[in-house]
């Protein structure tokens, strides 16, 4: 199961920016705390789900068998494999916008704990992510029982395109 240890950096989408897209008076603090607690986050769980990759930029762990990919896309580095608390040598590669871990065959068996980091930070999110939250927002603002399959929001989807990755294998 994916696990978020440590995050870097801000927020992809700043509550400046949510504010001044949907309007609304950055003088309340209760809505504030609405957009930035529920809006923001959920906007990016759904990007998250329709791109099949980790946007919030952090330090997250994974546990995977030799030859299996981890779950999510946009994997930057991976820091340590470890089977049975002991550090093992590994070999990373991408497959399809995903990252498999390869270890020696003999710890083929073992359940591999890899930790990695993910994600952007608000400075290198990419422009269309930028644009897709912002317009997502927007509708989740607006009409708060919009659910991640509304077609509202699925036909932005292609301001995705080019960080989503490939169903699972």
């Amino acid at each position: 199961m994916l696990q978020l240890i440590e995050p870097i950096g801000d927020e992809l989408i700043s509550l400046d920016e949510v504010v001044m897209q949907v309007k609304a008076d950055g003088d309340i603090e209760e809505e504030n705390t609405y957009i930035q607690k529920v809006l923001i986050p959920g906007a990016i769980g759904i990007a998250e789900e329709v791109t099949g990759s980790i946007l919030r930029k952090g330090i997250y762990k994974e546990t995977v068998f030799s030859g299996q990919s981890l779950s999510k896309g946009n994997v930057s580095a991976i820091h340590t494999v470890i089977a049975n608390g002991v550090s093992l040598v590994f070999e990373h590669k991408k497959v399809a916008g995903r990252s498999v871990i390869s270890v020696d065959h003999q710890a083929e068996v073992d359940a591999l704990e890899v930790t990695f980091a993910a994600g952007f930070d608000h400075a290198a999110c990419p422009a269309p992510l930028r644009s897709w939250l912002l317009m997502v927002i927007g509708f989740l603002y607006r009409d708060r029982d919009l659910s991640s399959k509304d077609p509202k929001i699925r036909n932005l989807d292609f301001l995705l395109a080019s960080i989503s990755v490939p169903g699972g294998f």
